[in-house]
């Protein structure tokens, strides 16, 4: 009977398998099918999300929150534990009896009912039953399970594979329908989310830059001191109400540089840089100095600085005869900066063309006397007239303190000593360069920040949306600070002053409300028109007599303009030493065409010319 049994064991193992493969086959073909029309009603009502729009967090009350890959990779794993489940269930469910497995394997090997019939007399002790039992078991030694239980695929095995076809026919060619409208309404709310995390990144990266521009300016500092915290603002929360918040920020911070660009002290830098210009150069010894000063190089006016006072001490080389000199032209410098500061002629015409007397310069307290008694100027006017009256008066006591300190110098130079007034003149000197190298290091900050936040406007499609960045409001009588609204059209006056928009006269640097940028070229272009009888326009009375010809003046005297520039250029090094050779022959040739006068002034006058002899001398 063992032989028996372990026969029926192997056989029900094997119909065991066989029902799991049709249990697995059928929920295969059931799982594939409800595939199907999971996708197309996932393409009918688009209520997944595609990786396209599943960037960041899903946003509040937003319908579609389930991802498309996420769902199909669960759906997948679910459906094919869901059909290996299905199949053990199948197969525990149709589990054969042992009789039932005894008439499969006889059919199969042919036993004609022998273990079935073994099976059923198992108990009995009779001994037909017996002998039958016995009989059986011989039989069962030579029976070949696998033979007479084949395990083979299921009847209806092809239903998967064409359900699995067609999922992925379906899965590839039906378009995305979205009948009730909600992919679109994801990918909106996504696009929204990747323009806030983009807006964001661009509003942090401009606020570095800014910082990183701003953080040196002094001036800056000390309003960020003063400033007055504003009232709680709701955090923005689109990208459009980031970037403009921003673009808030980048206007104010405009308007904090240009009036720090307007300011008393840009004023005083710029008059200063005015002034240094028209000095001339008294001599040889302090030439470098002069160049320095002329280009307001700050700087470069202290290292020379440094080299006169080494050549004016007791320990000096120099001889006394030469430090004479030098102190006599450092004297000149000193009586040169005098007369510039006394020079107020401009100061003097802005506030005529304003209608105030220009006795209201003595003192800050009569200029703010005489702009508050003025009826004729605006609020604005007024504020930038004083500023740039303020900043003259600065400009004048900062040039009297150099030729002071400058005199100083030169007088200690002349005792031949460096004594304690030459010390207080150097160091006096020496402070009013180190504050004026300051002043112009912070405008040229303040220069690269305003480009920087402009830029940064311009970046986020706000370009000049800044309050009081506008149209002029003057009324043209000299002083036309651009603020208001309106565009003034043109009319008569002078104002050396930066406005921010136009009209009136001054310099505006603003555009139009609402303006759009638009490309352009510029291409200088001298016109000349023909030749010809035409009406006199000028007249002009010379010594001599009048030569007919062309003229050579005017290129003789840019030639020499030029040449002039390009010896300084070589002399300080701006030029390669490899190109020296080049440019020397360049203006040599100029100098030939314009006929010598580019350097007429430099030259000895030439010999008369001798008589001409007879040609019937010379044989």
């Amino acid at each position: 009977m063992n032989e028996i049994n372990r026969v029926l064991g192997k056989a029900a193992w094997r119909l065991g398998f066989i029902n799991f493969l049709r249990g697995l086959v059928v929920a295969l073909a059931v799982g594939l099918a409800l595939a199907i029309l999971l996708r197309i009603a996932e393409q009918v009502f688009a209520f997944t999300q595609t990786a396209a729009t599943s960037v960041g967090p899903q946003l509040p009350g937003a319908k579609v929150r389930i991802d498309s890959a996420w769902m199909w990779e669960r759906v997948a794993y679910g459906g094919a534990g869901a059909a290996v489940l299905c199949g053990l269930v199948w197969a525990i469910a149709r589990r054969p009896k042992p009789l039932a497995v005894a008439r499969r394997v006889d059919e199969g090997a042919n036993l004609k009912e022998s273990l079935s019939t073994a099976l059923c007399v198992a108990k009995q002790q009779d001994p037909w039953s017996r002998a039958t039992v016995e009989s059986a078991s011989r039989v069962a030694r030579g029976v070949n399970v696998g033979a007479a239980v084949p395990i083979q695929p299921p009847r209806f095995w092809p239903v998967p594979l064409a359900l699995g076809l067609s999922l992925a026919v379906v899965f590839l060619a039906l378009p995305k329908l979205d009948v009730m409208g909600w992919f679109a309404e994801s990918v909106a709310q996504k696009k929204k989310e990747v323009e806030i995390v983009n807006a964001k990144r661009e509003v942090q990266d401009t606020q570095k830059k800014i910082e990183e521009l701003t953080a040196k300016i002094p001036s800056l500092e000390k309003e960020k001191a003063v400033e007055t915290p504003t009232g709680d603002k709701p955090e923005p929360q689109t990208a459009e109400e980031i970037r403009k918040a921003m673009v808030q920020q980048l206007a104010r911070k405009t308007e904090q540089l240009e009036d720090l660009k307007n300011g008393v002290q840009a004023r005083k830098l710029q008059a200063m840089q005015e002034k240094l210009r028209q000095l001339k150069q008294p001599g040889h010894e302090t030439s470098e100095l002069s160049k320095a000063l002329a280009k307001a190089d700050f700087k470069a006016a202290k290292q020379e600085l440094e080299k006169v006072k080494e050549k004016l001490a007791s320990n000096s080389e120099m001889s006394e005869a030469d430090k004479q000199k030098l102190a006599e032209q450092l004297e000149k410098l000193a009586e040169q900066m005098k007369q510039l500061a006394e020079n107020q002629k401009g100061l003097e015409k802005a506030l005529e063309q304003a209608g105030i007397p220009k006795e209201a310069l003595a003192s800050k307290e009569a200029l703010q006397k005489a702009l508050k008694e003025s009826q004729n100027l605006s609020k604005e006017q007024k504020e930038a007239l004083q500023k740039m009256c303020e900043g003259g008066m600065e400009c004048k006591s900062g040039m009297a303190a150099m030729a002071e300190a400058m005199d100083k110098i030169a007088q200690s130079g002349k005792e031949g000593k460096q004594g304690q007034q030459g010390e207080q003149g150097s160091s006096g000197m020496s402070q009013q360069l180190s504050e004026m190298e300051a002043l112009q290091q912070e405008m040229e900050m303040a220069d690269a920040a305003m480009s920087e936040c402009k830029s940064a406007m311009a970046q986020m499609g706000k370009d000049g949306d800044c309050e009081g960045m506008g149209e002029c409001s003057g009324n043209g009588n000299g002083m036309s600070q651009c603020r208001g609204n309106g565009t003034k059209p043109w009319s008569a006056g002078w104002n050396e002053s930066m406005g921010n928009g136009r009209g009136g006269p001054g310099l505006g640097q603003g555009g139009r409300p609402g303006e759009a940028r638009a490309d352009f070229e510029k291409e200088k272009k001298k016109s000349i028109g023909a030749k010809g009888d035409g009406p006199i326009v000028s007249t002009k009375l010379v010594e001599g007599e009048s030569i007919r010809g062309e003229s050579k003046a005017e290129f003789a005297r840019v030639v020499a303009s030029a040449d002039q520039n390009a010896t300084e250029a070589i002399e300080n090094n701006t030029i390669p030493r490899e190109y020296h050779d080049a440019i020397k022959s360049y203006f040599g040739r100029l100098k030939s065409k314009a006929g010598g006068n580019a350097d007429k002034k430099d030259q000895p006058p030439a010999p008369a010319a001798a008589p001409a002899k007879d040609a019937d001398d010379k044989n």
